[in-house]
């Protein structure tokens, strides 16, 4: 039995790898939107500078 155990701890460590991915991956998917304003600006700022 503990190889199956091994393997249940396994997969529940896995499950929770999961979860803490899927997490950091909607807490980055928020900062986008901001992001991608601030590359906008910063572009149109250098188009509109001569130099």
């Amino acid at each position: 039995m503990g190889l199956i155990d091994t393997y249940r701890n396994n997969i529940a460590r896995k499950r929770q790898e999961i979860v803490r991915l899927s997490s950091n991956r909607a807490k980055e998917t928020k900062n986008i939107p901001s992001l991608k304003k601030k590359i906008i600006s910063a572009n149109e700022t250098i188009r509109r500078t001569k130099s």
